[in-house]
């Protein structure tokens, strides 16, 4: 039985542009941008491996990137507007491979 994917967050500070650039890119293939420098993101455990690996083969060398597990029990709480709408159970698309 597979389980569901959980809810992370991901921020990163990186001082070289094109080092942000590239972890930019690859957070987005995998969430949502929430703040300049913070993604939310669902993972499997096999997302979450093939996120840490390549994360790691981009051998940053200015900064670093924090991944947390959030708690999905605990609602986030949004106070003013939000530019983005965060990754939800019900607007998130889950690719199936055999």
């Amino acid at each position: 039985m597979t389980r569901p994917a959980a809810l992370f967050l991901a921020a990163y500070d990186i001082s070289l542009q094109r080092e942000r650039v590239r972890v930019a890119r690859v957070l987005s293939g995998f969430g949502v941008r929430v703040q300049r420098s913070v993604f939310e993101i669902r993972l499997t455990r096999a997302d979450h491996v093939r996120l840490t690996r390549t994360l790691q083969e981009l051998q940053l060398e200015s900064g670093t990137v924090l991944i947390y597990r959030a708690l999905d029990s605990v609602p986030a709480e949004s106070i003013g507007q939000s530019t983005e709408t965060p990754v939800s159970e019900e607007h998130h698309a889950w690719v199936l491979a055999e």
